[in-house]
Order: structure tokens, then sequence, then C-alpha cells
């Protein structure tokens, strides 16, 4: 099972070899499970209470520069609305950020 490593903001996958990086650059991340009856997804949940069928995720990548890189003090637009999705307090102005989301079905749960 992948988690976050916020020291090295990688996701880290551990296997009897030890942890290894998936992706690295992440400052954090959210998954969501679809679920329904009759192979319909009907919600989204971060618990799901029946057969999932969907999993949904939306991370929040970061560039690794520093305070060079941005000259501005304005929180920048996408860790605005990181927070605004998920009540976050996230407030960096030093680094540039990218949410990048996508749902993945599961095949053998849907038509």
């Amino acid at each position: 099972l992948p988690i976050l490593d916020t020291t090295t903001n990688s996701l880290i996958c551990t296997t009897s070899a030890g942890a290894q990086p998936l992706v690295t650059g992440i400052s954090d991340i959210r998954f969501d499970y679809g679920s329904g009856t009759d192979k319909s997804l009907t919600t989204f949940a971060t618990s799901p209470t029946q057969i999932v069928g969907a999993v949904r995720y939306s991370a929040l990548m970061q560039s690794i520069g520093g305070a060079t890189i941005r000259d501005t003090t304005t929180v920048p637009a996408a860790l605005t609305e990181w927070n605004s999705r998920y009540g976050t307090t996230l407030n960096d102005t030093t680094k540039l950020y990218q949410i990048v989301q996508g749902t993945v079905m599961l095949r053998n749960q849907l038509p």
C-alpha cells in the first residue's frame, strides 16, 4: 500500500525489498472510493460502505525550487484551491503547485 512520506514529499511503496519511491514532488494526496449498487457508482467517500467500483485520486504536486522560483508573497492559486477543497491550511509562497487528479474504474466491478 503506497504511503506519503512528508519528509521527502514522495509516494512510497514498501515491499519485501524495502521502501521504494513511486512518485516524488507530492505535497499532499487524497483518495476517494466510488461505490454503489448494481454496478453503478452513486457516491464517492473516503470510507466506503459498499463495494468499491472506482478510486478517485487528487494529488497536490509541488516544484523542487526554493524562494527564487516565485517572486511574489501571494499563495499560489492551486494551493488556495487545495485548501478550499480539503480544509487544509497550507500557505507556502515559495514553490509552484499543481493539482493532478483522475479516476480509475475497477474493471470487474463496472460494466
